[in-house]
């Protein structure tokens, strides 16, 4: 009876503990692909909307004003990008829009934002607009040809489908969690029980010995 209880408590114990072990490693590992995940879903996003501005700059840059032709030329690529384009100059001033039912001319850009497009650098992180009436995915880049900045080009796309995606994406780890764990339960219950069924047969043979059975052995077939 007695090395019957301490075979219970080995076998529980050995399945506890691997069972804990593989619950933290397997929750890691998810949250590591998830987060791995959302974080190239996003940044493949930021370097699209990075050419598709570049694309627009190359249309509108060869005048430091906005033509007629030139808003029609962003109505045209808002249409076919699937993107809202905001066209602002050196002081930040919303000078042209793609469409006008988030934010009007006349507005302003953030400071920190105009100052790093000017010094001909690109932003892609960290942008918050004023106007804005769903969540966007932004990037920034100077407007101007050659050396000569006139303003930036701002692309706003929406995150609604990356945030599908990544959800998709979580949803379909959980259930490969979900899936491993079960297949971890067989494991180390198979795992638990070859380890403590020598402890069985020690039970048995004693009951044995107990009843006056002295010949009774325990045949070893592995080290």
């Amino acid at each position: 009876m007695l090395i019957r209880k301490i075979n219970r408590s080995v076998f529980l114990r050995l399945f506890f503990s691997y069972m804990i072990i593989i619950i933290l490693g397997l929750g890691l590992v998810g949250l590591f692909i998830s987060f791995i995940v959302e974080g190239y879903i996003y940044d493949t996003k930021r370097d699209e909307l990075l050419r598709k501005a570049r694309m627009v700059n190359l249309t509108i840059q060869q005048e430091p004003t906005m033509s007629e032709s030139d808003i029609n030329f962003l109505v045209f690529f808002d249409q076919s990008f699937d993107t809202r384009i905001w066209v602002f100059d050196r002081a930040g001033k919303v000078i042209a829009t793609s469409t006008t039912e988030e934010v009007s001319k006349g507005k302003t850009v953030d400071t920190a934002i105009v100052e790093s497009v000017i010094s001909g650098d690109n932003v892609t992180k960290g942008m918050v607009f004023e106007g804005l009436t769903k969540p966007m995915l932004s990037v920034a880049i100077p407007w101007g040809k050659g050396q000569e900045v006139y303003g930036g080009i701002v692309l706003h796309s929406s995150i609604a489908e990356a945030k599908g995606i990544v959800s998709n994406i979580r949803e379909t780890v959980l259930w490969g969690l979900l899936l491993g764990m079960v297949i971890s339960v067989a494991l180390i219950s198979y795992l638990s029980w070859s380890i403590s069924r020598p402890l069985q047969k020690i039970d048995a043979a004693a009951a044995e010995i107990g009843l006056g059975n002295y010949s009774k052995r325990i045949d070893v077939s592995s080290e």
